[in-house]
């Protein structure tokens, strides 16, 4: 696809052992995994959102797709705030 084509919304899954990996584009702007709410940036309402589920294994909050959602992926929402 050319560089200079603006994409409205892309999505892409990719099925990567056992656990789904979306990429989201929008108007050439990637969303980062950690960015759970789709919203661009990675903040406390992403934070509010794995703290939510805590015990589930919802793949959506799961970011580092080990089958569960727990304070692993809190961490790792918190170190890529920005």
């Amino acid at each position: 696809m050319k560089n200079n084509i603006n994409l409205v919304i892309s999505i892409i899954a990719l099925l990567i052992s056992s656990s789904i990996l979306i990429i989201l584009v929008q108007r050439n702007q990637e969303f980062s995994i950690y960015d759970v709410n789709l919203d661009g940036k990675v903040d406390n309402a992403d934070l509010g959102l794995v703290r939510d589920n805590i015990g589930t294994s919802n793949l959506q909050y799961d970011v580092n797709h080990d089958g569960k959602v727990n304070i692993l992926d809190l961490t790792a929402i918190r170190n890529h705030f920005g």
